[in-house]
Parts: structure tokens; sequence; C-alpha cells
């Protein structure tokens, strides 16, 4: 919860540095998110949501803190047993979403709310490390077993 707090945080701060401010808890991070929600998706705004999902991905999963490419970063996601191939496929194309709707001249072709959708990157990446760490656990412990046999 902390985690995807200052997660939360990071991506206000990127959408809407003054609502920044409110969000101390659940309740006023959920009403926070949601007036962020539906704002213009600038290129500043885009390219600091993905910076701060990026930042998220790379923490949690222990991922080497060097600067890369989408396309580098989505490889090393890919590769990262970890991760899985479900939240490195979202992830994926989420970022690369977000880089076709920052360097495009073009209008948006649909709607995209970005925090929201970084947002459920966030509740996918805890829910694979809270199952990463029951596997672990559990192999622990069957480990154990078989070494007290």
């Amino acid at each position: 919860m902390i985690r995807r707090m200052s997660v939360l945080t990071a991506l206000l701060i990127a959408a809407a540095p003054a609502l920044a401010q409110t969000a101390t808890t659940t309740t006023q991070s959920t009403d926070t998110n949601a007036a962020v929600q539906g704002q213009a998706q600038t290129g500043k705004l885009l390219s600091n949501v993905s910076r701060v999902t990026r930042s998220y991905l790379s923490r949690v999963f222990q991922l080497p803190a060097t600067e890369l490419t989408t396309t580098e970063f989505c490889e090393l996601l890919a590769k990262e047993e970890r991760v899985g191939l479900t939240l490195a496929s979202t992830a994926q194309n989420f970022l690369k979403h977000c880089d076709e709707l920052k360097f495009s001249s073009a209008p948006p072709p649909g709607p995209f709310d970005a925090v929201a959708e970084s947002l459920k990157l966030v509740e996918q990446g805890e829910a694979r490390l809270r199952e990463t760490r029951r596997v672990e656990l559990e192999n622990a412990a069957e480990k154990a077993r078989k070494a007290n046999g």
C-alpha cells in the first residue's frame, strides 16, 4: 500500500502538482486521482507518467537503474521472470502507446487516461509481487520439509 501511495503521489505530481498535496490518505488519493484523470494528455504529462511507471517497475522488480529506450526497457521486462509475461506485455503496450501519443502530431484516435492506466499497472505489479512471494515461500517451506524429512 505504501508503494502504491508513493507511485500515486508521483503520478499526481507528474499530472497536476497542485493536487499532489492532497494525496495523503487512500480516500483523498482516490478523489485526487479522479480529479486528474481525463485531463488533456499532453506530451509532458505522458512523459512524466510513463517515467514514473518505468521507475516503479524498475524499483519493485529490482531492474537495473540505467537509461533505456522504451524498446530496451520492454525487452528487459519480458526477460525478467519475476515480472511475468502478462505484466510485461501490458506494460509494453502502455509505454509504447504513451510514446506514440507523445510523438504524434495527430490527435489521439480515442480516449486514453495515462494516469488511470498507469495505476492499473501498479495494481498488476503489486499482485504479481504478492504471487511471486507466495510461490517463493511455498518453495522454501517445501525445501525445509524435505530437508527435515
